[in-house]
C-alpha cells in the first residue's frame, strides 16, 4: 500500500508520525524548503526570528507527552514569561521548527516539491508535481491550509461539506533589529491596537545571539486591510504601530524584514477532528479542523492517521 501526505507542517507530520508507529510508510510532499509550516524561523546575520507560531500549550495528554519527548531530545523548552499567566508556554529549540524535528526520523519527506494536481485513476491517485513528474498512490492525505486543499480537490472534483465555511485570517509579520534595547519595554506585548503580538526574541529559551530582535505581528483586521500591499510598503506603518503598542519612540532598525502569512490563524474552524472518505481513500487534516492552536494541528493529524489505520484493517 502506498500513501502520500501533502504538507509537512504540524498536522502532516503528526499524521505521518502516527502512521509510522502503525507500520505504514507515507511519503510526505512539502512545497517549501523546510518542514514545520508555520512553526517557522527566519535566519539573518543578526540571529533568528520565530516569525510564525509564537509558542504552544498542551491541554491534551498525548500532546503534552510529545512535548516532554521533544524536550528530552533538546527540541523543546519552557518559555518562562510573565505574559503566560497560568499557562505553560513551550517553544521549539533552537527555533520553533524544532518542535517537529523528532517526528522526522525515518520519514520520507520530500521538500521543495509542490503538488499542483491530483486525479483519480482506477482505485488510486496520481499526483502531478510542479516539475512535471507524476507519482501514483493508493491513499492521499491533505494537510495544508483549507484554501489550498480546496484548490487540489477542485482539480479532481471531490467535495467535502463545510470546507468553504472555514475562515482563516492572514497576518503580516515584521522582523526588526535595533542597535540598543528598547527602554521600559516588556518582552511580550499582546493585543495592543493594531498589533496582535510582539516579542523580544532573546526572551525565548536557548536563542542564539544577543541582538535586540523583535517579531511583530499585526492584527487580523490590519493584515486584511493591507493584505495585497507590497512588503516594502508594509514595513514603515507596521514599525509605527509597534512603537505605539510598545509606548516608545522606536529608532530606525538596523535590519527590517516582513513576511505575509495568507493563512495564519483559524477564526472559524470546521468543527471536527479530520475528514476521511473511505470510498475515495482521501483524507484532510489541519488546525483549521479544530482550533487556532498548534495542538489542534497535532490532534487533527493524529485523528486522520487513526482513521486511515482503521480503514486499512478492514
Amino acid at each position: 500500500m502506498t500513501l502520500a501526505i501533502i504538507g509537512a507542517g504540524m498536522a502532516g507530520l503528526s499524521c505521518a508520525f502516527q502512521l509510522r508507529k502503525s507500520g505504514l510508510n507515507p511519503v510526505v510532499f512539502e512545497k517549501s524548503r523546510g518542514t514545520g509550516g508555520r512553526l517557522a524561523t527566519r535566519r539573518s546575520a543578526h540571529g533568528g526570528f520565530d516569525h510564525g507560531a509564537q509558542f504552544v500549550t498542551a491541554r491534551d495528554a498525548g500532546f503534552a507527552a510529545y512535548l516532554d519527548h521533544a524536550a528530552g531530545l533538546g527540541r523543546a523548552a519552557h518559555w518562562a514569561n510573565p505574559a503566560s499567566g497560568d499557562e505553560t508556554w513551550w517553544t521549539g529549540t533552537p527555533g520553533m521548527s524544532g518542535l517537529v524535528k523528532p517526528m522526522l526520523d525515518g520519514l520520507d519527506v520530500r521538500t521543495g516539491q509542490r503538488v499542483v494536481q491530483m486525479r483519480r485513476e482506477g482505485t488510486g491517485w496520481v499526483l502531478s508535481l510542479e516539475t512535471g513528474e507524476a507519482q501514483s498512490f493508493d491513499i492521499v492525505l491533505l494537510a495544508v491550509p483549507v484554501v489550498q486543499a480546496l484548490d487540489l480537490l477542485a482539480s479532481h472534483g471531490a467535495a467535502f461539506p463545510g470546507l468553504e465555511d472555514v475562515d482563516i485570517a492572514p497576518c503580516w509579520t515584521g522582523m526588526f533589529v535595533f542597535d540598543e534595547a528598547l527602554p521600559n519595554t516588556q518582552s511580550v506585548i499582546q493585543r495592543a491596537g493594531d498589533i496582535a503580538w510582539a516579542a523580544r526574541e532573546t526572551s525565548r529559551p536557548q536563542r542564539e545571539g544577543d541582538a535586540e530582535r523583535w517579531v511583530v505581528q499585526a492584527s487580523a483586521g490590519w493584515s486584511r486591510q493591507h493584505l495585497e500591499e507590497a512588503p516594502e510598503a508594509i514595513l514603515p506603518p507596521l514599525l509605527e504601530q509597534f512603537g505605539s503598542a510598545a509606548g516608545v519612540s522606536v529608532p530606525k532598525p538596523v535590519h527590517a524584514d516582513v513576511h505575509r502569512w495568507r493563512y495564519a490563524k483559524v477564526e472559524r474552524p470546521l468543527g471536527q477532528a479530520c475528514l476521511w472518505d473511505d470510498a475515495l481513500q482521501l483524507g484532510l487534516a489541519g488546525d483549521w479542523c479544530l482550533a487556532a492552536r498548534v495542538e489542534a494541528a497535532f490532534l487533527s493529524g493524529r485523528a486522520l492517521a487513526d482513521a486511515v489505520v482503521t480503514a486499512t484493517k478492514r
